[in-house]
């Protein structure tokens, strides 16, 4: 208890620690509902090339293509079908064209919104759809898979730069700062622990908004700087005492 009640003094006199904190606590209110928003756009984006077969399907039976999104959005799940079940229901009061517009601008998705301006086109053209609907699930399906890919290796890439930097880096500091330096040593190196927390929560920060660039996340990215800058600015102060107080001689 005396350990612990020793370490919130520490982080209490980091001014940097006690500026971020609530900074950190209200940031995650514009994290969470981006990174709910892109969940969301990439179910409906993993959907399309199955709502686009589907049709496919439908339009080789010589139905309609209204009666075809019709199908797909009452035997089908998921956000997209819930936007198509909601088009269907938009079509009865206006047009197919309208209802199919909207829900491209509901999705805010660049993909259904190409989507949508490709069908239409088709339509008033009176291109063969079953045709142009078989290549555009086809492509998007293509289009997904790299996508996919591409996240997968970029996110691994991002993780282990905010481990190294946000983790390994300040424990390693800490390891060495407290077993030269502890409390009880009696050296002040309050002003260098200040500059050392303030350091690690700065390249933390870069490092999170880079990974984010490199995800193409940087607007969602952006809101969890201040949450890792002071997980690792805590991770260094708490590891200090810690360390110090075990290894170094005690506080």
């Amino acid at each position: 208890m005396s350990l612990l009640i020793d370490m919130l003094e520490f982080i209490g006199d980091y001014p940097s620690i006690k500026f971020f904190l609530p900074i950190a606590l209200a940031s995650l209110g514009g994290a969470i509902p981006l990174s709910i928003a892109r969940k969301r756009r990439r179910a409906i984006e993993r959907a399309l090339p199955e709502m686009l077969e589907s049709m496919a399907q439908t339009v080789g039976a010589n139905q309609s293509v209204q009666e075809a999104f019709s199908g797909y959005a009452e035997n089908s799940s998921g956000p997209l079908s819930e936007l198509a079940q909601q088009a269907v229901n938009d079509a009865r009061q206006t047009t197919f064209d309208s209802a199919i517009i909207q829900l491209a601008v509901n999705s805010r998705s660049s993909h259904v919104q190409r989507m949508t301006t490709i069908l239409t086109t088709a339509i008033d053209q009176d291109a063969p759809l079953k045709d142009l609907l078989d290549r555009m699930a086809e492509g998007y399906a293509r289009q997904n898979e790299l996508m996919d890919q591409r996240e997968s290796a970029m996110t691994g890439a991002s993780v282990m730069m905010k481990i190294m930097v946000g983790v390994l880096l300040p424990a390693i500091i800490a390891t060495v700062t407290g077993l030269f330096a502890p409390p009880a040593s009696g050296i002040n190196v309050a002003a260098l622990n200040a500059a050392i927390a303030t350091f690690l929560g700065a390249a933390t920060g870069v490092s999170v908004a880079i990974g984010g660039r490199m995800l193409g996340r940087f607007n969602e990215v952006v809101w969890q700087v201040p949450m890792w800058t002071i997980i690792s600015m805590m991770l260094y102060s708490v590891l200090y005492v810690g360390i110090g107080a075990t290894m170094g001689g005690g506080i």
